[in-house]
């Protein structure tokens, strides 16, 4: 490899170079496990246990597609049951469990790992679903780079870049296999990269080619996450719009025909999964058992509400929100970017020439505030905790909304330090200690803080322990019932999701005769205790003694009740 070519390459090959090492950064996670239950290798598949429902979703649906050929798992008591074996994050669909969330990501990480253990063997069926979203998320600075350099210049494409491999809400959700965020801003880049070359190509049979590309790249980003369509379209048609010049109306038409294809993807997906084209989990199942309708939901809100503010809109929340996803979280980065944004805008005014059009780099800054706060607005109006102490983060749903954000304010930390690096040599250390602190907060954001990497590993191979203590002690046929169990009690035994709704309870009283069911949760106060018992004798029912008790958690079994 002669020099001139190293020296012509060497952004591409640094990215590369990086991307190698990040790919197994990435999997710290599910690798070196002692345990062989929590591995990515090994002879058979085993259940891998997932920190969080909807990856736990996400993780048993692939391995049935994959394994058993089937989108849904046939629940032979949901009728028995009224439909309330299922954890977290699915539902039951005439009989069937399927997920609640958007079921894109099962089909396309499905296909993908179905072709690779068709060639290389369902042994290696953890590693390679496990190293999905890994390879993704070290693909997507390479594409970042190619992107940027043709808005921006080639110094801040490849910091950028370089940076987005650091940045701590993108490594932490590289590294988390089965969320589909990370999937969702790969696909969100290459809609703009391949637009951008739409453009900057003169062969028109290789526009239209590109300009499909881009529509099946921004086809698939909605596929994987519909709940993102309308800042996608709104930003499709500003861009289509603002270079409107730069297009032929048969690149119009091709990029038109890749949105198509996705259409038709997604409509079959849904009915694949659901029994109906407009199918959706997160919408309460009708009483025959068939799927509720996106149509007839959410109940009582507006149309125009419900697409554009399905949250409403509440100022002090978005503030509390920017806090503490911007601020408490992240201060640094969103600091740098900040005084990016505003090097950036500050130093076009003062270039400006009358009448001149606005350069691609202000477009970007443009059509990015436009996004981020639509992002802001949009979920920024819903107050919810992830976790039990009601804090904020990394690990929050939140952080995961606004991953494009964090994403797409890199050119503006990369612009901030670069301009700093080129005004005196006192600028350049400080500029050199800036990049320092950034990639030591990043570790601190993702393995030391609250729900941090760390963590979560002890976690997962703690949730390991305790499923193995409750096979100790329950029968193979046991049902469970539980609040936050579910993560690693299902798929080996089923479990109903609480006791707090007339139907749940209305469940145990139909199971009880021939099946044990348990109540496995956090230990129950008196009043709990007493609530819980007061709805249990009501149909001669009552808990049992404490079976065992390990880590502020307790298992007692549901037993007849003699009046």
């Amino acid at each position: 490899m002669s020099s001139t070519f190293l020296r012509k390459h060497k952004e591409v090959l640094s990215i590369i170079l990086l991307a190698i090492v990040f790919f197994w950064v990435y999997l710290y996670l599910y690798k070196n496990n002692n345990n062989p239950n929590l591995s990515i290798y090994g002879k058979q598949p085993e259940l891998l246990i997932l920190n969080q429902p909807d990856e736990m979703a996400n993780f048993f649906f692939i391995r049935n597609f994959v394994l058993n050929n089937e989108f849904s798992f046939l629940e032979p008591l949901s009728d028995k049951a009224l439909s309330q074996i299922h954890p977290r994050s699915m539902t039951v669909v005439n009989d069937k469990l399927v997920p609640i969330g958007f079921p894109g990501i099962i089909v396309v990480i499905g296909i993908i790992v179905k072709i690779l253990i068709k060639l290389f063997g369902s042994g290696l069926f953890n590693f390679f679903a496990i190293s999905f979203t890994p390879v993704v998320a070290v693909l997507t600075p390479l594409i970042f780079y190619s992107f940027l350099r043709r808005i921006f210049n080639k110094q801040i494409a490849w910091l950028a870049s370089i940076l987005l491999f650091a940045l701590p809400s993108w490594w932490y959700y590289a590294s988390r296999p089965f969320q589909h965020n990370t999937f969702f801003v790969f696909l969100l880049i290459c809609f703009l990269y391949f637009g951008a070359l739409c453009i900057e190509k003169k062969h028109l049979a290789i526009k239209n080619i590109l300009a499909l590309l881009s529509g099946l790249s921004c086809g698939l980003a909605i596929y994987i996450r519909p709940s993102e369509a309308v800042w996608l379209i709104i930003l499709t048609m500003l861009i289509f719009f603002w270079l409107r010049s730069s297009f032929f109306w048969r690149q119009f038409l091709s990029f038109v025909l890749g949105l198509l294809i996705t259409a038709i993807l997604f409509f079959a997906t849904q009915n694949i999964f659901y029994g109906s084209f407009l199918g959706s989990g997160y919408v309460r199942p009708g009483v025959s058992g068939e799927a509720g309708s996106v149509l007839s939901g959410p109940q009582g809100i507006p149309f125009f509400m419900a697409i554009f503010l399905p949250f409403g809109f509440h100022p002090l929340v978005i503030l509390k929100n920017i806090y503490g996803y911007f601020v408490y979280l992240f201060n640094i980065w969103s600091l740098a970017g900040f005084l990016g944004v505003v090097l950036l805008w500050w130093h076009f005014i003062k270039q400006k020439i009358p009448n001149q059009k606005y350069p691609l780099n202000i477009r970007y800054l443009i059509l990015f505030l436009l996004c981020a706060v639509f992002l802001m607005i949009f979920y920024g109006s819903w107050l919810f905790y992830d976790n039990l102490l009601f804090k904020s983060a990394i690990g929050s749903s939140y952080v995961r909304y606004f991953l494009p954000i964090y994403v797409f304010t890199l050119p503006f930390i990369a612009w901030f330090l670069i301009r700093m690096w080129y005004i005196s040599k006192l600028q350049k250390v400080i500029a050199i200690i800036f990049i320092l602190v950034l990639s030591g907060s990043s570790y601190w954001e993702v393995f030391l803080r609250l729900e941090g990497l760390s963590q979560i590993k002890k976690t997962v191979i703690q949730y390991q322990e305790y499923r193995e203590k409750i096979s100790s002690l329950v029968e193979d046929n046991a049902i469970i019932v539980t609040h936050y169990g579910d993560k690693y009690l299902f798929p080996k035994y089923r479990v109903i999701m609480g006791w707090e709704y007339g139907e749940q309870i209305k469940a145990i009283e139909n199971l009880v005769p021939n099946y044990p069911v348990y109540v496995y949760d956090l230990k129950l106060n008196q009043e709990q205790e007493t609530n819980l018992n007061t709805k249990l004798n009501l149909i001669f029912l009552k808990l049992g003694p404490v079976i065992a008790s390990w880590d502020n958690l307790e298992i007692r079994k549901i037993v007849p009740f003699k009046s």
